[in-house]
C-alpha cells in the first residue's frame, strides 16, 4: 500500500504556475513592469511629499518658537533695562530738580509779580514764602524797583510755594506739589514696568 495519498501532490501546481509564465505575452510583461514602476514612482513621490511637508512645518515651527523667544528676550532685556534707570531718575527728580526748583523760583516770583501788576497797576504785591526763602526772593526783587511789593514769612510753606496776594486776587506758585506729582508719575511708570516684566 503507498503512502502517496498522505502527502500533497505539488506537481500539478508547479506545472499550472509554469503554463501561467508561458501564457504572458512581452506586452503583457511590460505592462506588469510599468504598473509595478509607477506604483514604485508613486509611493516614492509620496514618501517625499510627505517628508516635505513634515520638514516645512517643523520649520515654521521652529520659526515661530525662535521668534517668541526673541521677543521673550527683547522684552525681558528692556524690563531690565528700564528698571535698572529707576535709582538715577529718581535722584534726578529728588535732588537735582529741588536745587533746579529754587533757582528759578525767584524767576517765577518775579515773573507772576510783573503779571499782577499789569492787570491792577494800583496797589503793592503781598508775597508769602517759607522764612529761609524771604532773603533769596527780596535780593531778587530789589533789582526791579518798579515793583512793589512786601514780604510775608510764612513757615507752613514749603520751600518751593509762594502765595502772591494783589487786592482781590491770589496766586500760587508750588514748585514743590510740581516735584511730587513728577516723583509719583515716576514712581507709577516703574511699578507698571515691574508689574507687566512679572506677567511675562
Amino acid at each position: 500500500m503507498t503512502l502517496s495519498h498522505l502527502y500533497d501532490d505539488f506537481g500539478s501546481t508547479a506545472y499550472a504556475a509554469e503554463d501561467m509564465q508561458t501564457s504572458l505575452t512581452e506586452d503583457g510583461l511590460e505592462d506588469v513592469r510599468l504598473g509595478a514602476f509607477e506604483k514604485g514612482y508613486r509611493a516614492g513621490w509620496d514618501d517625499a511629499k510627505n517628508a516635505h511637508e513634515a520638514h516645512r512645518e517643523k520649520l515654521s515651527v521652529d520659526l515661530a518658537q525662535a521668534l517668541q523667544d526673541m521677543s521673550f528676550t527683547y522684552h525681558e532685556a528692556f524690563s531690565k533695562l528700564t528698571l535698572s534707570m529707576q535709582p538715577l531718575l529718581t535722584n534726578i527728580v529728588t535732588k537735582l530738580l529741588p536745587n533746579i526748583a529754587q533757582e528759578t523760583l525767584c524767576a517765577h516770583v518775579a515773573a507772576e509779580v510783573s503779571a499782577l501788576m499789569k492787570a491792577e497797576s494800583e496797589g503793592c504785591v503781598e508775597i508769602a514764602v517759607v522764612p529761609e526763602n524771604v532773603a533769596l526772593i527780596e535780593q531778587a526783587l530789589s533789582d526791579q524797583p518798579a515793583l512793589p511789593f512786601l514780604l510775608t514769612p510764612d513757615p507752613r510753606l514749603g520751600k518751593g510755594q509762594v502765595f502772591l496776594r494783589l487786592s482781590n486776587t491770589e496766586r500760587e506758585i508750588n514748585l514743590d506739589a510740581m516735584q511730587n506729582s513728577i516723583l509719583a508719575a515716576v514712581d507709577a511708570f516703574f511699578e507698571q514696568t515691574r508689574k507687566d516684566a512679572n506677567h511675562d
